[in-house]
């Protein structure tokens, strides 16, 4: 089994995505005709990706319509045309664990953007059995910790870092991501009294995770309609909450959108299609927490009166 994946106790009767550890598609193996080119719709603008080593490199086979991502010339994960066929070679001294760090979060993304869904870089938290609060945000402003807090208040998680998008009569829902929340050594220790009291997503990653079936912690298996979003700022010395405008809450949205560094303009399309009905239902707040993390259970409840009032 993957790490971090759950096993399935009985057959869902389809398969989404086929994954092959160590391996490539059979009509380009060893065949000499294959080269690799700059792909032609997703070329990253990140400053990392740039030069000549690049931490993410993603090109196209000249046979087969293949679409490959490359971690810093190492790690390869291509997919096919529909991205329903996944191949993964990676070094012998690699993990499984290290690989799943790769493919749990960014490389199944990608994945979700292929097939065109829109995707938030955002963490998804059950309110009530019947609507989700997404919390969205860059990296490090602190998703995942208030994912984490959350559940020690008995809420289900629904997804951590990557919300899927869809449209289920007429409402915006975010669909399950997997049972996990990553989350800082700083962190584990306000929220569990102890920075080492979880595991290390690897032993080299100064990154841990918080396991929820382990941890007696809910995970919300079902898609939820989203009954309002976060938008995390920097941290500031007060916390500050507000609802945002319609209009700078699309533009906030989009600039929250999972690997929008990626994105081409059809793409970018769809999500503001999507987007755009969601400011449409729901309220956007802009959310400054606190920089302290002593303040988390205060940050707790200022964030779920708004969602309270609401319904």
């Amino acid at each position: 089994p993957i790490p971090g994946l759950r096993c399935e106790t009985q057959s869902a009767g389809w398969v989404d995505l086929v994954i092959n550890f160590q391996a490539l598609p059979p009509d380009i193996v060893d065949n000499p005709a294959v080269s690799w080119r700059p792909h032609r719709r997703f070329r990253s603008r990140r400053p990392e990706d740039q030069g000549d080593t690049p931490v993410l490199k993603i090109t196209e086979s000249s046979v087969g319509n293949y679409t490959r991502l490359s971690y810093l010339d190492e790690l390869h994960f291509v997919f096919n045309s529909s991205a329903t066929g996944l191949w993964i070679v990676y070094p012998e001294d690699f993990s499984l664990e290290a690989v799943s760090a790769f493919l749990l979060n960014p490389v199944f993304g990608f994945c979700l953007r292929m097939r065109e869904i829109t995707c938030m870089h955002a963490t998804a938290i059950a309110v009530d059995e019947e609507h989700a609060l997404l919390v969205a945000g860059a990296s490090g402003a602190g998703k995942s910790t208030i994912a984490a807090l959350f559940a020690l208040h008995n809420h289900g998680i629904v997804s951590d870092d990557v919300s899927a998008l869809c449209i289920q009569n007429g409402r915006i829902c975010v669909q399950p991501g997997y049972p996990r929340i990553r989350l800082w050594p700083q962190s584990t220790g306000a929220l569990l009294g102890d920075e080492d009291t979880l595991p290390p997503i690897v032993p080299t990653v100064n990154k841990q995770y918080l396991d929820l079936p382990a941890h007696r912690l809910q995970f919300v298996d079902k898609a939820l309609p989203v009954g309002a979003v976060y938008a995390l700022h920097a941290r500031g010395e007060e916390l500050a909450i507000s609802q945002m405008k319609a209009s700078e809450a699309l533009i906030s949205m989009m600039n929250n959108t999972y690997m929008d560094y990626i994105l081409d303009p059809h793409l970018r399309s769809i999500d503001l299609k999507m987007l755009g009905l969601l400011v449409g239902q729901v309220p956007v707040y802009t959310v400054t927490p606190q920089d302290n993390l002593k303040s988390l259970d205060r940050l707790y409840e200022e964030l779920l009166r708004p969602v309270q009032c609401e319904s």
